[in-house]
C-alpha cells in the first residue's frame, strides 16, 4: 500500500533507509498485513511510517480515491502490486497548519511535507515509480 497525503498544496514523503532505494523519496507506505483490508492497511502504514498526528478515523474518512498499480515492470524487487490512496486533509477544519509528522525507526525515515510546485523538481529522486503514483493520484483530485 501507498498514500499520497495532500494537505495545503504539500505531500507527506518519507527517505527510504532500505537496501533497494536507500535514501530515495518515497510515499509512506508498505506491504499488507494479510488480514487487513486495503484501506486499513494504507491507514496503518502511513501511520507507521510517519506517526502524523491526525487519527485513523480522520485520515480513513479523508481519503477520496484509490487505485491499483500493477505494471509488471515497477519494481526491481519482483512483482510488487500497489493499493494507493489519496487523502486530502484540506476539509478539516481543526487544522490550521500541516499536522506534525515525526521521524521514526525502520524502514522509512525522515518524513517531510514537500510542496507539490517542487514534486518535478524532486523526480529523479523518487523510488521506482512514486513520482508516477503522486502524479496520477494529484490529477485525481481539483484542487492541486
Amino acid at each position: 500500500t501507498d498514500a499520497v497525503v495532500y494537505c495545503k498544496g504539500h505531500v507527506l514523503l518519507v527517505t527510504r533507509n532500505a537496501h533497494v532505494g536507500n535514501g530515495q523519496l518515497c510515499l509512506p507506505g508498505g506491504f499488507l498485513n494479510q488480514t487487513k483490508r486495503v484501506i486499513d492497511g494504507i491507514i496503518d502504514n502511513l501511520k507507521k511510517d510517519t506517526a502524523i498526528k491526525v487519527s485513523g478515523p480522520i485520515l480513513k474518512s479523508n481519503m477520496v480515491n484509490t487505485r491499483v498499480f500493477d505494471d509488471t515492470e515497477r519494481s526491481l524487487r519482483g512483482r510488487i502490486i500497489t493499493h494507493a490512496g489519496i487523502i486530502v486533509l484540506d476539509g478539516i477544519t481543526s487544522l490550521h497548519s500541516l499536522p506534525q509528522v515525526r521521524e521514526v525507526k525502520g524502514q522509512k525515515t525522515h518524513a517531510q511535507w514537500v510542496p507539490v510546485h517542487k514534486i518535478d523538481e524532486y523526480r529523479n529522486q523518487f523510488f521506482e515509480d512514486h513520482y508516477y503514483i503522486i502524479k496520477t493520484m494529484l490529477g485525481s483530485i481539483d484542487n492541486t
